[in-house]
């Protein structure tokens, strides 16, 4: 399943395929975590928006429409996260 491309995962995700989501995690925790990681200097902190991401794009998987690219969808929910938090 890597060579499937996140926008055909996160559609995956959004009929309840699982394992679509644990390809689009493996692909994604570390650099969420990263880029949080930048802003608080807290791992836990960061590692709380890297899985809370994650946790709200399978919940709104079905809401995705490519507009933007999967990445860029990713990153936004982080950015607003760090926002929130």
């Amino acid at each position: 399943m890597n060579a499937i491309p996140d926008e055909e995962l996160i559609a995956r995700c959004a009929h309840g395929d699982r394992h679509a989501m644990d390809v689009l995690v493996s692909r994604y925790h570390g650099k969420l975590l990263d880029f949080a990681l930048r802003h608080f200097r807290n791992r836990d902190t960061a590692a709380d928006i890297a899985q809370n991401t994650l946790l709200r794009a399978y919940e709104a998987a079905a809401t995705y429409h490519a507009r933007s690219s999967f990445r860029t969808w990713l990153y936004t929910i982080t950015l607003n996260l760090i926002r929130d938090e």
